[in-house]
């Protein structure tokens, strides 16, 4: 019992030791309750942050940052156009092989300067002006840079240049237009199926026509003067025909022409037909009509006749005309004593479709069809003639021993009969 109560007494001393060494604790006062709830929630934990990487060596570092620095300040640099294998030919007449780049290429025009890289030398800028021609040679059988073309039939087609007729869709729109608004003018305007309008050629220009079993050529010697020879296809030629024309445009859409032709047998030299005219053309190079008289003899006519033409042509489509052309001869002697239109001693009528000739479509290899600036070079005459001839009636009067004409006549007719004609055009390419 004793024991028991002097423990009890030695733990009560303790804890009063302790007590005695604590520090006091202030009573907090009930209003900065809230205060410390709120410093509480302030004092929740933040999302840990992601821990730094670690510091690469100094050796790794310092190209990864001249990479990175490179990549931000060097600007995007779109891919190469590739270099395409050409042939070009100067307006000098060297031709020079070398590459032009693809883009460079399909954009160009004739006229237009090129970027152009001879074969082994240094790229350089050739003037439009200088580029007679541009074409490809490289083929699908192409190796390497370096590598010899294939064939030239394996060849693509070529890129025209001023000088040589063009096969790419790129060409065919000049930006000409005709005046009823066609993109190629009309190589044909000069005349109809055989007999000439006022409207001139230019100078240098001609054209060559085969109708049938005639063949007849004409030639601007400037640009108001022209000269035409004919003859029959068979040698030595049974017929042949020489003339001229002066023209001249009075006003717009109004000209004026004057000329001669005159038709000689080859072998006995005599003149069946003599022609001098003079004619007055209204209207342009997709539309005309040509009203023409004159003088006309010979021993064709049993007397001087008066011939009166009128001709025209419609340009209803791009390559496709209307042309028709009608003569009338009236006998002078009769018209003057007033027989009127029975004075009329021969006619000819005619209607035919004309055909402008289309740009070469074939390989790429020109055919004369069709030039680079669009100007046609072939037309051709599709249709049919009527032919008339007043035959006098004669009697023979024994008395006086003489033929008398009779005042009874008859008409020999000839015809409908097919009119074929083919015509290629030289010379420059459009009027100026």
């Amino acid at each position: 019992m004793y024991l028991i109560r002097t423990i009890g007494l030695f733990a009560v001393l303790l804890g009063t030791a302790n007590a005695q060494d604590a520090p006091a604790v202030k009573p907090t006062p009930p209003e900065d309750t809230a205060s410390d709830s709120e410093a509480a929630e302030d004092s929740e934990p933040t999302p840990a942050t992601k821990p730094e990487p670690e510091e690469a060596p100094a050796e790794e570092a310092a190209p990864e940052a001249a990479a990175e620095e490179t990549s931000d300040d060097a600007p995007e640099v779109s891919p190469a156009s590739p270099p395409m294998r050409v042939e070009v030919t100067l307006s000098s007449g060297v031709v020079l092989l070398g590459s032009v780049s693809q883009s460079d290429l399909i954009n160009w025009e004739p006229g237009q300067p090129l970027m152009f890289t001879p074969r082994g030398g240094e790229a350089a800028e050739l003037a439009g002006n200088r580029i007679q021609s541009l074409r490809t040679v490289g083929d699908r059988r192409q190796g390497p840079p370096g590598a010899r073309p294939g064939p030239p039939g394996d060849r693509p087609p070529q890129v025209a240049g001023p000088s040589q007729p063009a096969t790419s869709p790129v060409t065919e729109d000049t930006g000409y237009r005709s005046p009823l608004g066609y993109k190629y003018p009309n190589p044909a305007a000069s005349r109809y199926l055989y007999a000439p309008s006022s409207i001139g050629l230019q100078k240098g220009q001609g054209y060559v026509s085969q109708k049938l079993v005639f063949t007849s050529a004409a030639y601007a010697v400037t640009d108001n003067w022209t000269v035409l020879y004919g003859a029959f296809t068979f040698f030595p030629p049974a017929l042949s025909v020489f003339g001229t024309k002066m023209t001249r445009e009075i006003k717009e859409n109004l000209h004026f022409s004057a000329g001669g032709e005159a038709f000689i047998f080859g072998l006995s030299q005599n003149i069946p037909v003599a022609i001098a005219f003079g004619a007055l053309t209204l209207g342009d190079d997709d539309q005309n009509i040509t009203v023409a008289t004159g003088y006309s003899n010979g021993d064709f006519f049993r007397a001087p006749t008066i011939p009166l033409m009128v001709g025209g042509q419609y340009r209803f489509k791009e390559n496709f005309a209307l042309v028709t052309e009608n003569w009338g001869f009236m006998n002078m002697d009769d018209y003057r004593s007033g027989a009127g239109l029975q004075s009329v001693s021969a006619y000819a009528s005619s209607l035919a479709l004309r055909i402008v000739g289309r740009r070469d479509r074939g390989n790429g290899y020109p055919r004369g069809l069709r030039s680079l600036s669009g100007h046609p070079r072939t037309t051709w005459d599709i249709g049919l003639i009527a032919m008339g001839v007043r035959t006098q009636n004669y009697f023979y009067d024994d008395v006086n021993r003489e033929e008398i004409e009779s005042n009874l006549y008859e008409w020999m007719s000839l015809g409908p009969l097919p009119w074929i004609d083919w015509t290629w055009h030289f010379g420059p390419e459009t009027k100026e």
